[in-house]
Order: structure tokens, then C-alpha cells, then sequence
């Protein structure tokens, strides 16, 4: 999913050359580039019978990596006939094609809401389905299955009512602070939330390993609300009671989105977590009892403040953190960093990294080097990309000088692990 987006200032070569390798065929055709869209999509039911059916249409503009992050369904503030457009051409579609399954049609919509324009068909059910089966009441699932086993779908687009407001989010294990790198791992413990109109989609446990391989995502969290507003605030008390420990999830990003004035006021869109947010606070360290500024502690009948704090030591080209009790005193070897979460990766403020390495951000698979063996780079330079659940992260030369090359592509890297070297 995703797909590729060049530059609007970028020649052809390179996406022809990049077509012929991956299909065999060179042949591109442009889109039109919209700036500042909204993404929303229209689910379709269709048996073999001639029937088709619209359940709605679902917003999915909060996006990383053109990949959703959070799902609603109705799709807020779309003007009328524009909604109506978009349910008409995705019937229309799914008749022409001679369709037979439940399917989504995907659209761009344009920052004015004006007007539309056709991404793609997924031939399955989303990841977001939950979102139109609790504003519909169709059970998805047992009707794809139905209309697979020949049987007609049993209902008509009259009899399709939409009632009430739903939100999905993804909670994925990775972490936003960095990026939303992913981050495999142990979940040491999960506590779902409950009550009224609260789902919790997911195939993990608590002791459950987040293995690196495949997609990040670990659950689904959804609500029902009679409104959006009513919608939202259940949303967000639902994520104050999801726990997540052992590894860095999106719940954080989460909160921070719901509570945002542009998503309560429906003015996000497809760039705006990239471009437009600022999520520096996410960085900020969380508060723990057993972490902080200074600890109290007992020395037979006297109490004394020493500082407590975490640092980073380089051994064998990977950071080993240590817990620090006492006065500072660093030298060339060592650096105080800030507070950690306990149980979760280091985020990029706190590694504090001056030597040659260039280190792995996460454990991964290697893809390619960006550059030669010898190459001059400067800090900030793309060096090479490493995959891990199904994305693709451009490591950055972390300091000027030549790159030497120390892995090749296909190695599996674990986080910390150097890939090459910066020598100056």
C-alpha cells in the first residue's frame, strides 16, 4: 500500500527505469498532484446476483508514510454532493467491472472539498472495516463469506441506514518520537480497554514477541459514539486506559491527535502529520517513580538527595545504558542522557553518538547502500535503507567524513548494530 510519489520536479528516467524492474514494463502514466488532500473511501458489497451496495464512506487522512494511522467513518464535513458523487462512482464501478466481493474504492479529495479523484480499488476488506460495521450494523465479514459461498447479499441500498459516529486507530509497534520507526519486541503486559461501544481488535497477549518481519501492527482499537465529538472523547478515555508495556506503540501519537484542535475541527489531512505537526512532545520523557531528577535516599538516620540518570556507553559499536546513582561526572567515554521510558527503546534525543559508527535505529533487514564504498558525505546525507515490518528507513550519515562499508544488503541488523563507518 502506499504507493509511490516522485517529486513533481523529477524527469521520468528514473521512474521509468524503476517500473522496468520491478514489472518489466517501463510504461508510466501521471496523476494529478494534489498538495493538501483528504483521503476517503467508499465500502461496496457486491454478489453475484447484480447487486451492489455502498455502506458509507470512511475519512482515513491521518497518515504517516501514506500509510493510515487513524480511520472514521461517515467522513466528516464532506459537502453533500460531493458525498453522493463519491458513493455513486464507486456503485458504478463495481456494476461496470462485474464485481463479485466486498470491496473499497479509494479517493483523493481535494483540500476545498470540491472535487475527487480515483486512487485505486482494494479487492478485500481494510484494516478499517470495523469503523462502517458499527455505523452500519453489517457484519462484514459474514457477508464476504456469504457472497463467496453464491449466496445473494439479502439486502437492498434502501435498506442501508448509517447511524451514530466510529473511530478506529492502529496502535503499532512503533515509536513516534523517532519518526515512527518500528519497534519489535516483547509486550510485557497489555491491558485493553472496556466498556460500552469499545473494541479492541488484536492477536497479542502480554508476553507476546513483536516479531520484526512483518507489519507493525498489533490491535485496533474502535469506538461508537452518537456523534463525532461524543466519538472522540470516548476515543481518547478509551486510550488512557489501553497499557502497553515493553515496547514503544502510536497510543502516545494517539492522544496527542484526538486532542488536536485540527482533528476535532476536521482540518488534517494526508501531509499533516509529516508537514504540519509538530511532535516534539512526544520526546519528552514520561514520568516513572522510579526515574527522575534526584532520589531520596535512606542512609541509617539521615536522608540524601543524590541525582539519578541514565548513560550511554559505546561498547563494541552499540549503546549499553546505565543507571547512574550519584554526582555527574562525564569524560569522552561517557554522556548523561535523559530519562528513558522504562521498558522501551531509546529515542533519537537520547543517544548521544559521536564516534565513527553508523548504527542501526532498529533491528531490520539491510536493503541497499545509497552510496559507495569510499564515498564523501556530509551530516545529514542518505547513507542506506533498512526494512523492518514492511517499511522502508533511510539511515543518514550521523557526521561528515568517507564511508566505509561494513554489511551487505540482504544482512538482518539488529537495533545498535553498525552498518558502516564514518571515518574523518
Amino acid at each position: 500500500g502506499g504507493g509511490r510519489c516522485p517529486s513533481v520536479r523529477e524527469g521520468g528516467g528514473a521512474q521509468e527505469g524503476e517500473a522496468k524492474a520491478a514489472f518489466g514494463r517501463a510504461e508510466c502514466y501521471l496523476e494529478r498532484y494534489l498538495e493538501r488532500p483528504r483521503h476517503v473511501e467508499v465500502q461496496v458489497l457486491a454478489d453475484g446476483y447484480g447487486t451492489v451496495v455502498h455502506l458509507g464512506d470512511r475519512d482515513c487522512s491521518l497518515q504517516r508514510r501514506h500509510q493510515k494511522l487513524v480511520e472514521e467513518a461517515p467522513a466528516p464535513d464532506l459537502p453533500l454532493d460531493v458525498r453522493e458523487a463519491l458513493r455513486r462512482a464507486a456503485v458504478d464501478l463495481a456494476k461496470h467491472v462485474g464485481y463479485v466481493n466486498a470491496g473499497t474504492c479509494e479517493f483523493l479529495v481535494s483540500d476545498d472539498g470540491k472535487s475527487f479523484y480515483f486512487l485505486e480499488m482494494n479487492t478485500r476488506l481494510q484494516v478499517e472495516h470495523p469503523v462502517t460495521e458499527l455505523v452500519t450494523g453489517v457484519d462484514l465479514v459474514q457477508d464476504q463469506l456469504r457472497i463467496a459461498a453464491g449466496e445473494p447479499l439479502g439486502f437492498s441500498q434502501s435498506e442501508v441506514r448509517l447511524t451514530g459516529h466510529a473511530i478506529e486507530v492502529r496502535i503499532n509497534a512503533e515509536d513516534p518520537a523517532r519518526g515512527f520507526v518500528p519497534t519489535p519486541g516483547t509486550i510485557e503486559e497489555l491491558v485493553i480497554p472496556q466498556g460500552p461501544w469499545v473494541r479492541f481488535d488484536t492477536g497479542v497477549t502480554s508476553g507476546a514477541t513483536v516479531p520484526p518481519c512483518y507489519d507493525s501492527m498489533i490491535g485496533k482499537l474502535v469506538v461508537w459514539h452518537r456523534d463525532r465529538e461524543s466519538a472522540r472523547r470516548r476515543l481518547r478515555s478509551a486510550l488512557d486506559e489501553l497499557t502497553v508495556r515493553g515496547i514503544p506503540t502510536t497510543a502516545a501519537f494517539h492522544k496527542f491527535a484526538i486532542d488536536h484542535p485540527d482533528f476535532a475541527a476536521m482540518r488534517h489531512r494526508t501531509v499533516t502529520v509529516e508537514s504540519e505537526w509538530d511532535l516534539s512532545a512526544l520526546a519528552a520523557p514520561q514520568e516513572d517513580p522510579a526515574e527522575g531528577e534526584s532520589l531520596q535516599i535512606m542512609t541509617g538516620t539521615a536522608t540524601e538527595a543524590q541525582t539519578v540518570r541514565d548513560v550511554q556507553l559505546t561498547i563494541g559499536g552499540r549503546p549499553l545504558y546505565v543507571t547512574v546513582y550519584g554526582r555527574t561526572y562525564t569524560d569522552d567515554r561517557t554522556a548523561a542522557v535523559p530519562p528513558r521510558r522504562r521498558g522501551g527503546a531509546a529515542r533519537d534525543g537520547d543517544v548521544i553518538h559521536d564516534g565513527p559508527e553508523l548504527l542501526a535505529p532498529m533491528q531490520g533487514t539491510l536493503v541497499k547502500f545509497l552510496v559507495a564504498d569510499g564515498t564523501e558525505v556530509q551530516a545529514g546525507d542518505e547513507v542506506c535503507i533498512v526494512e523492518a515490518m514492511k517499511m522502508e528507513n533511510v539511515l543518514r550519515a550521523h557526521r561528515a567524513g568517507t564511508v566505509r562499508i561494513e554489511r551487505e544488503p540482504g544482512d538482518v541488523v539488529e537495533q545498535g548494530a553498525a552498518v558502516a563507518r564514518i571515518e574523518q
